[in-house]
């Protein structure tokens, strides 16, 4: 396993884990399945967004 494929692995693996903690937060509030899936990739999205900045 090179580097940056580890790189990425890890990196799909906290976006993931954001996606599911927000997706759990939002079912725990009482959202419906349509506003849960919503809230996971806007948690998705930050994370995206901080990788960028920190990269930058």
């Amino acid at each position: 396993m090179g580097v940056f494929k580890w790189m990425r692995d890890r990196t799909e693996a906290k976006m993931e884990e954001s996606r599911v903690k927000a997706y759990e937060k939002a079912v725990a509030r009482g959202a419906s399945e349509a506003e849960a899936e919503a809230a996971g990739e806007r948690a998705a999205k930050r994370r995206r967004r901080i990788r960028r900045v920190n990269m930058s």
